[in-house]
């Protein structure tokens, strides 16, 4: 498991609207060695009442 750094993330993630399609991020900092960052993550995101995850599986880092 990689340290996280501080964790940010400007306004929430809004759903987007009907046939609309939106270029919202998320920006992901962690303390990791080199050979910590050649390996692939499953990265969880939840939101601020932990109701809803979103898993995205094969993660790397640059």
């Amino acid at each position: 498991m990689l340290k996280p750094v501080l964790l940010w993330q400007p306004p929430p993630i809004l759903p987007d609207a009907p046939g609309e399609a939106s270029d919202q991020g998320v920006v992901v900092d962690v303390i990791a060695t080199e050979r910590e960052a050649r390996w692939t993550y499953t990265l969880i995101l939840w939101d601020a009442g932990r109701q809803r995850t979103v898993t995205l599986g094969h993660v790397t880092f640059p």
